[in-house]
Order: C-alpha cells, then structure tokens, then sequence
C-alpha cells in the first residue's frame, strides 16, 4: 500500500509517500542551501559547522565569488591582507539561495572615517590605494566626489572608482556606472555586478538595454 516515510538527516528533514509494492525506494538527500560570498572582493572565508547536525560544507575555504553548498548553522572566518579578520553566526536552510552575501571587514582608515578625521582617512585611503586596494580606492572615489578630507574632484573621482571596478569591486562597479556619462563605459561594469548578484546593478543595466 501507499506509506509515509519519514528521513532524517541532521538538520535535513522529510516525508515521502511511497508505494509499497513499487520493490527498492531510492530517497534524495540532495537538497540543501547555497550562499556565494561577495563581498569583500580578495577575501578569504573559513566554514565550520557550529554542530553536528549541520551539514559539512562543500568546500571548507574559498575566495570571494564562490559557491559554496550549505545546510544548518555554521562560523564565518573572513581575512584579507591589511584588515581585522572578523567571525560571524550564519544559519543556510534547505533550498534557500543567497546570491549575494556581505561581511564588511575594516582597516585603520575606516576608523579614522567614523571618527570623522577626513584628512588623516583620506591619507590613509591613499596609500591603500596606491597598492590597489579595492576598498581603499572605491573610498577614496567617494572622498574626491564629495570633497571630504580633500578638494572636489569629479575626474578623478570618476577614474579612482573605474580602478577599483576593475580591481574587482562591485560597489564601485556600481558607483562608476551611475556616475559615468557614457552609456557604452557603463555597460560592461553594470553587467560584472548584475552577474555578482548585485540586483540594483541588474535593474540599471534593464534599464540601459530599453533606451
């Protein structure tokens, strides 16, 4: 007859009806979650598993932009060269996709940021900059548009974010895009965000194609 089967796997649970004459019943324990981490760019991240009924991950390290297979709860290491390395609690449940997933990290410039010392920030945005940085130049993009710690500079601004785009940073990325006065410039930037799983970038490169 027709039976209900209950699988539990760690956190992994469900129920299947079969049919009992039907001989062998194969049972899918595929079903997970999945998170691609984008931010920030040059990053490495270390999964654990916070216990033991959650799944382990398909890949234990990874660099920014990979996809990793998740199910339950686990500990986030995030490190990259220059800043504090920070830990975080996330929770991935069966079928839930997140394609665009941000751990800020900070450096001793973004300090001097909060503490509104524009001219000290702004100095030590520069010499990250000057080792392309991609945070430190989409900050320093956004001090000369702004003119914090520094003289107005829309030009350069403009130039400082299309290196950090090319670097690899979605935000400037974005910020070029929006700012640039060429449709033809801001394509290919609209469209390596849209493909990060950046959904503004996605609306204005929609927007770009309709003109």
């Amino acid at each position: 007859g027709i039976h209900d089967i209950e699988v539990r796997l760690g956190k992994w649970h469900k129920i299947f009806k079969v049919n009992g004459t039907s001989g062998n019943v194969s049972v899918d324990l595929s079903l997970h979650g999945e998170i691609t981490f984008s931010y920030p760019y040059d990053a490495t991240f270390k999964i654990e598993p916070k216990n033991y009924e959650s799944f382990m991950p398909s890949a234990k390290v990874v660099k920014t932009g990979s996809k990793v297979c998740l199910l339950g709860d686990y500990k986030i290491t995030v490190s990259k060269k220059g800043y504090d390395t920070r830990t975080i609690d996330i929770t991935v449940n069966e079928c839930e996709y997140i394609d665009n997933y941000r751990i800020p990290l900070y450096c001793k410039a973004d300090e001097l940021n909060r503490l509104c010392h524009y001219e000290k920030a702004y100095a030590e945005y520069d010499k990250m900059a000057k080792r392309k940085d991609d945070h430190a130049l989409y900050v320093l993009g956004e001090y000369l548009y702004e003119g914090k710690g520094c003289t107005p500079d829309l030009i350069k601004a403009l130039q400082t974010w299309k290196i950090a785009a090319d670097e690899g940073n979605t935000d400037a990325m974005l910020r070029y895009a929006k700012e640039s006065p060429n449709d033809e410039e801001k394509e290919p930037y609209l469209l390596a965000a849209a493909n990060l799983g950046i959904h503004e970038a996605q609306y204005l490169l929609a927007g770009l194609y309709v003109k």
